[in-house]
């Protein structure tokens, strides 16, 4: 089985998928094939001209006339070669098999590829807003414990002075408040799977983009408007790169390993 079977599969498509297969086993099963001693003759003629060719030395007519005889009996040879009905035949079959199967994993594996798409930019969406929330909830709950600290200390100072400590309290008042950084809790994760950033950027409104750069609060460059151009200032420069009349993106990465 080339993948375990997810869904049960309709039984016009097994059949259609046997009728195809058929007709290729019938290219394969007449697959032209070359006779052995004819391969082995002319591979042993080619190497007997090279070693020859290789010693050659041309100066005179008599070398001259020869190094032209085995010039033509090369350029025969190539000639005989390609022309072979064998081996032409073999090349077809051979080129359509190649076909065939190319034709086959990519029928195949096209739509894992576009439900693949579908799932990560769905998950990566989620992802980034469960993270987004995480680090939000984080930053409050640091916010809600130096306002602790904060109203800590100045109890403390209040308890000082009411004690005629004035001194004391005015230290604690001046000395910076420490907080320890609060636990950022990741969204929750699936074995074997990650997520990564990937920036992108893409063209929405030219006209807007031309008025930014003509105003001077855009580089000179975006006027190509190419999306390659601006991706690769999106994935330099990340959330950073912003510009009129581009948008700017982070797509996101899933990557899965087995």
């Amino acid at each position: 089985m080339i993948t375990e079977l997810l869904f049960d599969e309709p039984e016009a498509e097994i059949e259609e998928a046997r009728e195809e297969i058929a007709v290729i086993e019938r290219l394969r099963d007449a697959q032209t094939i070359p006779d052995a001693e004819d391969v082995s003759r002319t591979r042993a003629q080619a190497m007997g001209i090279m070693t020859a060719v290789r010693t050659l030395v041309v100066n005179d007519q008599e070398t001259y006339e020869q190094a032209m005889r085995w010039g033509k009996q090369c350029a025969a040879a190539v000639k005989a070669v390609e022309a072979n009905p064998k081996l032409k035949e073999g090349l077809e079959g051979a080129r359509k098999l190649h076909k065939w199967f190319t034709d086959l994993v990519s029928s195949l594996t096209k739509p894992y590829k576009e439900a693949r798409r579908i799932v990560d930019e769905k998950s990566s969406a989620w992802w980034q807003q469960e993270q987004a929330r995480v680090r939000a909830a984080a930053q409050r709950r640091q916010r809600e414990a130096e306002r602790a600290a904060e109203e800590e200390r100045l109890r403390l100072a209040e308890k000082l002075e009411a004690a005629g400590n004035v001194a004391a309290a005015e230290r604690v008042l001046d000395e910076p408040i420490i907080v320890a950084p609060v636990a950022v809790v990741e969204a929750p994760r699936v074995e074997g799977v990650s997520h990564r950033e990937n920036w992108q950027a893409r063209g929405v409104d030219l006209a807007a983009t031309v008025k930014a750069v003509a105003e001077g609060r855009a580089p000179l460059e975006l006027l190509t408007y190419d999306d390659r151009e601006l991706t690769r200032r999106a994935k330099a420069l990340k959330a950073s790169f912003q510009a009129p009349g581009v948008r700017v993106y982070d797509a996101g990465t899933v990557a899965y390993r087995a």
